[in-house]
């Protein structure tokens, strides 16, 4: 929960920067963010971290509800199944409208300095009054993560097979390819979830910037191409 904090104060220290600057190695924005963090939002990465432990505390429990009936699917009523699958439904749906909103909270948090429940109220305001730019945005951003997942997945295959295949420690001492092919890929996948994690973050601070933006002041500024197109979609 703090990395998320600390990647979406980066971001909006980042699109908020003055025009002109050019973010020099003195401009520590990942270091200030872990600053301000401690010094000032701790309480707020705290009360997100307890709200998201017990949201998925529940989910985990309905889950291992609904698997019990679902075992016992044969024998049980089968209209508790049918609840159980919907409460599980819910919930599921739930715990990501919340997990939305502390992302969100997060980068209000960072922008406006207001505690965890103001900034998730802004962000839930905010997604309302911008919701067709969120919806846009957040379709081209799964297209992207998914894209740099199977990236970095196949790049990792490929390298470590081309190692495995020509390096004279490991040609003819090797009986087969195919499980430290499965270990590449399996590495390599956990790598990039990592990864586009951080960059999933980052994404969701830069679109609440966009958003906070376009309902302040209005007035178009020097940004990424992709961000002009979103803004024009408006």
């Amino acid at each position: 929960v703090y990395k998320r904090q600390v990647i979406a104060c980066s971001a909006c220290l980042w699109y908020f920067k003055e025009e002109g600057k050019s973010g020099s190695k003195l401009d520590l924005e990942i270091v200030k963010s872990a600053w301000r963090g401690l010094r000032y939002h701790i309480g707020t990465v705290a009360f997100a971290s307890f709200v998201l432990s017990f949201i998925w505390t529940i989910r985990w429990i309905v889950s291992i509800i609904g698997w019990v009936l679902d075992k016992a699917e044969a024998t049980e009523n089968g209209l508790l199944v049918f609840l159980s699958k919907c409460c599980k439904c819910l919930f599921d749906c739930f715990f990501r409208f919340i997990r939305f909103m502390v992302n969100g909270a997060y980068s209000q948090c960072a922008i406006q300095g207001t505690n965890f429940l103001e900034s998730g109220r802004q962000n839930v305001l905010l997604f309302v009054r911008n919701t067709g730019v969120f919806s846009i945005a957040s379709i081209i951003v799964s297209g992207f993560l998914a894209l740099g997942q199977a990236v970095i997945t196949l790049a990792t295959v490929v390298i470590g097979f081309t190692i495995i295949s020509n390096s004279e420690i490991y040609v003819g001492k090797l009986h087969s390819r195919i499980a430290p092919t499965i270990c590449f890929a399996v590495v390599g996948y956990f790598i990039s979830t990592i990864f586009m994690n951080v960059y999933s973050s980052a994404n969701d601070a830069i679109l609440n910037c966009l958003a906070v933006e376009m309902d302040t002041w209005k007035i178009p500024r020097k940004r990424p191409e992709l961000l002009e197109v979103i803004k024009d979609l408006k």
